[in-house]
């Protein structure tokens, strides 16, 4: 619901641009009949005095916030230096998934031995079936091989790891990104920039990109 209410905000930043003195989000203020539209602190539209309500024009934040992503967040080095950084994580969990493997097989093994002793039992004495006790100590056997099982399918997942991007690929993927953001259909700028961008913290005479 909030993000829907996001997207449909007229407002290119309404979601991330926050107020940098007091946190509040950044809302849409108009001046002589809608001519002059600018960022406003919300904190202030609602009458709370816990900022000094700062304002910027809509184009010139906009703008500015446009400009940063293209020739900072998305700098050819920055985004080398943040896939990186995503390798290397995906490379250690890789590792540490696999050394787990072994006792994950076990465990399995062990869980569907003791299931198997449970119904072993049960042929063997068909009132355990009916036993609440009984039935407990099966719920949990079953659940704990589902878990197993689980975990298992979830390591073996992460001990795949993507090849590492060349930098044409880089170059092209930002490029691509730089060019998503320039369309001239203000709701899909706004879904592209929301996918790069977090928080915009707005001040008098500061902006930080988050």
């Amino acid at each position: 619901k909030g993000a829907a209410k996001q997207i449909s905000s007229p407002l290119l930043l309404s979601g991330i641009a926050h107020c940098v003195e007091c946190g509040a989000a950044m809302s849409l203020r108009t001046g002589k009949s809608g001519a002059y539209r600018y960022y406003h602190c919300n904190a202030a539209n609602r009458g709370k005095m816990v900022c000094s309500g700062p304002s910027i024009p809509e184009k010139e934040l906009n703008d500015a916030v446009l400009a940063a992503v293209r020739t900072r967040v998305l700098d050819h080095e920055h985004l080398a230096g943040l896939i990186t950084g995503l390798h290397r994580r995906d490379t250690t969990r890789a590792r540490l998934a696999a050394g787990e493997l072994t006792t994950l097989r076990s465990r399995i093994a062990a869980a569907e031995s003791s299931l198997q002793a449970l119904w072993a039992s049960i042929r063997l004495a068909p009132t355990l079936e009916g036993d609440p006790l009984f039935k407990r100590t099966m719920e949990s056997a079953v659940e704990e091989l589902q878990l197993a099982r689980a975990s298992l399918e979830e390591a073996v997942s992460a001990t795949t790891v993507a090849d590492e991007i060349s930098d044409a690929a880089l170059a092209g993927f930002r490029e691509q990104l730089i060019d998503l953001l320039a369309t001239s259909n203000p709701a899909r700028t706004k879904i592209y920039l929301s996918s790069i961008v977090a928080r915009v913290d707005v001040g008098v005479g500061e902006i930080r990109i988050h």
